[in-house]
């Protein structure tokens, strides 16, 4: 008989104990586990290579509907907004009629403004066209998950099979994608508004622990974020269930936070060329990123 657990075992265990299966998933005892990182990087390396075009096909989508659908909006909105600012201007600067008559012109074009507005809220489709594009882009970020699980599999038929099992759950894993993603967010909300309330009050007195205070907001938003860094993964596998999947990496993680801390900074530093190139440069970094946490993921349950 083995001592209780709560179902962490060591490698050991799980090798001795009677009933074990092969393709039975295990959470590994952490203090048995550590991850080790240049083994970590290698494998995704490697792994990406081979994957790379898939991965970055999947990732394309999401990267080049942000790049120019969202350009395109904000740019016609921009537009529309100068010429409605042209006309009210022309007015307000109407020097031929007197104060009473601008009044009364200034009402009648307000009026109008607004009934356009309301128009083009009831004929316009964008929002549907929004709404929907926001979908497709949630189910391709599973499946980009799911591919760089696939890519890090360390047996080709396994890899398939649980690409083909999570394939078939991708609407349902896509909804419980979306709750770990405002839950992930929300100790940043949480936190910020103490934090707020403190600057505001010591911003007159010191500027410098104003800044040093919105910093420990940030690195405390963070701290929980590397906590639940492998929940995308834990979903596909383990359980669908979001808050299942969070109580189970903040034990994945449990004496791993600084290996965690440094991919989590290296997929920061990853995404800043995306600033320097309109955002194209993401659709590689995204997928190796994903890539690296997926075999991070892997080397923690044992997997690889």
């Amino acid at each position: 008989m083995y001592p209780l657990t709560n179902g962490h075992y060591s490698k050991l265990q799980v090798k001795n104990k009677p009933d074990f299966r092969a393709d039975r998933d295990f959470c590994y005892n952490q203090s048995m586990n550590k991850l080790s990182l240049v083994p970590c990087f290698q494998a995704a390396l490697k792994s990406f290579s081979k994957w790379w075009l898939v991965l970055c096909l999947v990732a394309a989508v999401p990267c080049l509907y942000s790049l120019f659908l969202v350009k395109a909006d904000l740019k016609a909105s921009l537009a529309e907004t100068k010429e409605e600012l042209q006309a009210f201007s022309e007015v307000m600067n109407d020097d031929s009629v007197d104060g009473m008559e601008k009044i009364e012109k200034l009402q009648s074009f307000l009026e109008s403004y607004q009934a356009k507005k309301a128009e083009n809220v009831k004929g316009k489709k964008s929002f549907v066209i929004l709404a929907g594009l926001v979908i497709i882009t949630i189910v391709l970020q599973v499946v980009l998950i799911l591919c760089s699980k696939r890519a890090t599999a360390k047996n080709d038929e396994e890899g398939r099979k649980d690409l083909n099992r999570g394939l078939a759950r991708s609407l349902l894993l896509s909804l419980s994608y979306v709750v770990l993603a405002f839950v992930k967010l929300a100790p940043f909300a949480i936190l910020f508004f103490p934090a707020a309330v403190i600057v505001l009050i010591l911003v007159f007195v010191s500027p410098l622990l104003a800044l040093l205070i919105l910093l420990l907001w940030f690195l405390g938003g963070l701290w929980f974020y590397a906590r639940w860094y492998f929940t995308d993964y834990i979903i596909t596998e383990t359980s669908a269930n979001p808050f299942t999947a969070l109580g189970e990496s903040w034990e994945l993680t449990r004496g791993n936070q600084f290996a965690v801390w440094v991919l989590v900074l290296t997929a920061f530093i990853l995404h800043i060329p995306a600033l320097f190139t309109l955002g194209l440069s993401t659709i590689p970094t995204r997928s190796f990123d994903f890539t690296l946490r997926a075999t991070a993921y892997r080397q923690l349950k044992g997997q690889i």
